[in-house]
């Protein structure tokens, strides 16, 4: 049944989300089957996502539909909902879609250094990126 319907992409996220902005990324829906069907799309449960699309009837063989998956929020976090898209012969998928407030990226080397931790203690380790001198971040790691 999988094969019948194609989703591009079968995830969705939303990086680094600010409050009161809109973020929108297209989803397409193919009909990879010889005869033409009816797409139904469910949307999000939380009133976060929103999902937009042309009422169009049956999808033909061989043709896509685009959907616009867009987030917007009023509050700083991270959010996840999903999609439902429906068609015949009883296929039905979920679309994960998530939304992340922004973190920082740190890149590290292979191999890390952290000097000398007792076992069974946490060690408090400063962290700085060479680019933000204003900018100090801990981590704290207990090895057991």
């Amino acid at each position: 049944n999988k094969d019948q319907v194609e989703i591009i992409p079968s995830e969705v996220f939303f990086k680094d989300v600010q409050v009161e902005n809109i973020y929108e990324i297209t989803v397409i829906v193919r009909n990879l089957s010889s005869q033409a069907r009816r797409i139904r799309v469910f949307q999000p449960k939380t009133n976060k996502f929103r999902c937009d699309y042309d009422m169009m009837g049956p999808l033909a063989a061989g043709l896509s539909m685009k959907l616009t998956v867009s987030f917007e929020t009023n509050q700083l976090g991270d959010f996840h909902d999903y999609l439902e898209i429906v068609s015949e012969a009883n296929f039905k998928q979920r679309i994960p879609l998530h939304a992340f407030k922004q973190n920082a990226d740190i890149l590290f080397e292979p191999f890390i250094n952290l000097g000398f931790c007792q076992v069974q203690k946490l060690s408090l380790i400063h962290i700085s990126e060479p680019t933000r001198l204003l900018s100090i971040s801990y981590a704290v790691f207990c090895l057991k």
